[in-house]
């Protein structure tokens, strides 16, 4: 049986911008911090800690 894939309505799609956007400011201010720092060299852990430790 063929489902209809529901519509996002337009707040779901600006709110998942948004998201996206906060994310991306994120990732740039680290690189800013740590501009020698190889994305894969970065575990997760690394990447929680280095969150709470600054505050963005």
């Amino acid at each position: 049986p063929v489902e209809p894939i529901r519509e996002q309505s337009r707040n779901e799609v600006l709110k998942q911008k948004d998201k996206a956007e906060h994310y991306s400011q994120l990732f740039i201010k680290i690189k800013e911090q740590l501009p020698n720092a190889q994305s894969y060299l970065m575990t997760l852990p690394d990447f929680i800690k280095l969150l709470l430790k600054k505050e963005f």
